[in-house]
C-alpha cells in the first residue's frame, strides 16, 4: 500500500475547521477509496449525503472527480454500487448525493456504508470536507447535462416530478438569491431541454426544483457545467483567458508546446507579483506567460480559424515583458502542422518590447503577406531574443483578438 494514495487528512484545503480529507490516484495507484461507518438507518435510500469539495488541479489533463456509492461489505468491494460521479473544480462548492434510486448489490443485499472511490484513467486529486447526512428531499430534483458543445448543451431530468423550475448563473448562488427574481429562470415541462446561444468555455451554475402534489420542493444543490472550447474559431474571436480554470496550467482552448517534459508552459498566470510590482493582467484576472529557457521556447497556438485564407486576418493583443530594461521579444506566426508545432512554425513578424517601465503594449500583426495554407496563429517566445537570467525569461500575453483585416486597419 502506497501511503500517498491512501486517503488522509490534509490542511491545504478546509471548508471549516483545520483540515479536510484528500483522495488521490493515478494510473499506477488506482482505486483509492474512503468508506464511512455504517449508517444507522433502516433504508439508505431515504437519506442524502452533503459535503464540500475542491481540487487544486482542475485541468482537463486530470480527472478531478470522485465516484460516490453504497457498499454492503467493506471487505468485499464487489458489493459497491455506484450512485453518482461528481466533478470538482478549483472553486470550492457544496455537493449533494441522493440515494433514492439505490436498490441492492449483486447478491441482492442492501448496504449501509457510503464509499468515495477514485478510479480513473487520469491522475486525480480531490479534497472533501464537512460530510453530513440528512433525510432525503420528498420532492427531489436530479438532472444532468449531455451533448455539451461550445455554445449549447442538453439538460436532462432523472426524477419524474415535472414541471421543473430552473435558475442559473455564471457564479455560485445562495438561497436568498435563488428565491429572488434576479436570476434567469425557465420552466421545463418535459424530461429534457436543449439550451443554446451560450458562451464557449464558460462555467454555468444550475439549480432546479420540481413539483410534488402541485407544490414546488426545495432547490437542488448546485449542478455545474462547462461548455466546450470552439473546435474551430469563428471571427472575430477574442480571448482574455479569464474563463480558464487552472492557474499554472496551459490554456485549455489553445494548443501549446514546451520542450521540457512535465512542465506546463505557456501557462496561465494570475500575476500575483502584482502586490509588489503594481502590474496586473491587462484586463480581468489572468494572462498567459510564455516562459522560455535556454533550450526551450514556448509556443501558444490557436485552433483553426474559420476563414478561407489566413491572409485576410490580423491579430491584435497586449504584451508585457518579464524583465524590464532588457531586450524582450515575441515572434508571431503560423503553425502548419499542429502535431509538429516547433518544426512547422513559420514566422510572420518579430515584436521587440524593450521597456524601461513595465506597461502593457498593444501589438497588431497582419497576415496579409502569408501565402501558405495554415489557419492557426501562433505566438513564440525564444530565449535568445529575451534577455534575463541564464535560465528564465519571457513575455506575458493578454486580450488576444483575431479578426478580418478591417478596411481602415489599425496602425501597427
Amino acid at each position: 500500500r502506497n501511503k500517498e494514495f491512501t486517503p488522509y487528512c490534509d490542511t491545504k484545503y478546509k471548508h471549516s475547521g483545520q483540515a479536510s480529507m484528500i483522495i488521490k490516484s493515478d494510473e499506477d495507484h488506482n482505486g483509492a477509496y474512503l468508506i464511512t461507518n455504517a449508517l444507522n438507518v433502516d433504508d439508505i435510500a431515504t437519506i442524502k449525503l452533503n459535503f464540500w469539495g475542491y481540487t487544486d488541479n482542475p485541468s482537463d489533463r486530470n480527472a478531478h472527480s470522485v465516484v460516490v456509492g453504497v457498499l454492503t461489505t467493506p471487505s468485499d468491494l464487489a458489493t459497491f454500487v455506484p450512485i453518482d460521479t461528481l466533478d470538482f473544480s478549483s472553486e470550492e462548492r457544496p455537493y449533494e448525493v441522493n440515494f433514492h434510486k439505490y436498490k441492492y448489490d449483486y447478491a441482492m443485499k442492501r448496504g449501509k456504508f457510503i464509499m468515495f472511490l477514485s478510479e480513473f484513467d487520469k491522475p486525480n486529486t480531490i479534497y472533501i470536507d464537512d460530510i453530513s447526512f440528512a433525510p432525503a428531499s420528498k420532492c427531489p430534483t436530479t438532472f444532468y447535462f449531455s451533448e455539451i458543445k461550445a455554445t449549447s448543451f442538453k439538460l436532462n431530468f432523472e426524477s419524474d416530478n415535472a414541471p421543473y423550475e430552473i435558475k442559473y448563473s455564471t457564479s455560485m448562488c445562495d438561497e436568498d438569491l435563488l428565491n429572488s427574481d434576479e436570476l434567469p429562470s425557465f420552466v421545463v415541462t418535459g424530461n429534457s431541454l436543449e439550451l443554446t446561444n451560450l458562451l464557449p468555455y464558460t462555467t454555468y451554475y444550475f439549480y432546479g426544483r420540481s413539483t410534488c402534489d402541485g407544490v414546488y420542493g426545495d432547490w437542488s444543490s448546485v449542478n455545474i457545467v462547462r461548455t466546450n472550447c470552439y473546435e474551430t474559431l469563428p471571427l472575430p474571436y477574442f480571448d482574455n483567458f479569464d474563463n480558464q480554470v487552472a492557474v499554472g496550467q496551459s490554456p485549455d482552448c489553445w494548443d501549446s508546446y514546451y520542450q521540457e517534459d512535465n512542465v506546463a508552459y505557456p501557462a496561465l498566470d494570475a500575476m500575483s507579483s502584482a502586490l509588489t510590482t503594481g502590474i496586473y493582467p491587462h484586463s480581468g484576472q489572468r494572462a498567459v506567460y510564455l516562459r522560455t529557457e535556454t533550450s526551450a521556447p514556448s509556443y501558444l497556438v490557436s485552433k483553426e480559424i474559420e476563414v478561407d485564407n489566413l491572409n485576410k486576418c490580423q491579430v491584435s493583443f497586449f504584451a508585457l515583458p518579464k524583465n524590464v530594461g532588457m531586450n524582450n521579444s515575441l515572434v508571431v506566426g503560423v503553425v502548419e502542422d499542429v502535431d509538429s508545432i516547433a518544426s512547422s512554425f513559420v514566422a510572420i513578424d518579430t515584436i521587440f518590447i524593450n521597456q524601461e517601465i513595465r506597461v502593457w503594449e498593444e501589438i497588431v500583426v497582419s497576415f496579409a503577406g502569408y501565402t501558405g495554407t495554415s489557419k492557426r496563429i501562433a505566438f513564440v517566445s525564444y530565449h535568445s531574443l529575451n534577455e534575463g537570467s541564464s535560465r528564465e525569461s519571457g513575455v506575458y500575453v493578454d486580450d488576444v483578438l483575431i479578426e478580418i483585416i478591417p478596411t481602415c486597419a489599425k496602425p501597427k
